[in-house]
């Protein structure tokens, strides 16, 4: 694809989705070689019961794990995407993850607050009462303490939900 395009001498950012049980050092190489300028790590949340109520086979010491290994492979633009405003969350468990992950030192913080999509369990659930979505005035909370602390962790808003350090904004949002 290099040798037809030139991809790598332009301005084109190639990012990679990838969820943290599958990616280790060797793989981020890997993609790196092939000419991949981006990971965006499906990190999701730190806490055991969020990440079951999602749905999600990973742990958080395997999410954080795979940023570091990332990291090590020499990925210079990473991305965590984490979601907040899940059911029974409080703004101290946000806060808490929030600097646990921004202790981190990514490149990029993509934070949605959780929503209902049509034909998704989660909107079933909440239609059934299984669940409880949460408060818009706790909703607005964790977006300011989402906004304050990626602020001083040296990560801009720049959209909604995505945060970056200068340079590293996501070209394809």
């Amino acid at each position: 694809l290099d040798q037809r395009t030139g991809f790598r001498n332009s301005a084109v950012e190639i990012s990679v989705e990838c969820n943290p049980e599958s990616l280790d050092e060797d793989k981020a190489r890997a993609l790196l070689d092939l000419g991949v300028t981006r990971l965006s790590i499906g990190l999701q949340s730190l806490r055991p019961q969020t990440l079951e109520q999602f749905g999600r086979v990973h742990s958080a010491q395997e999410a954080l794990g795979a940023f570091r290994a990332a990291r090590r492979a020499g990925c210079a633009s990473i991305n965590l995407d984490v979601i907040f405003a899940n059911p029974g969350q409080t703004a101290e468990h946000w806060s808490e993850d929030l600097d646990r992950i921004l202790a981190e030192q990514p490149d990029h913080l993509a934070a949605y607050n959780l929503t209902f999509e049509e034909s998704t369990p989660f909107l079933r659930w909440l239609e059934q009462g299984k669940l409880q979505a949460a408060p818009e005035d706790l909703e607005l909370e964790l977006v300011d303490i989402t906004r304050t602390k990626t602020r001083a962790a040296g990560l801009e808003a720049y959209e909604i939900s995505n945060y970056g350090r200068p340079g590293h904004e996501c070209l394809h949002n």
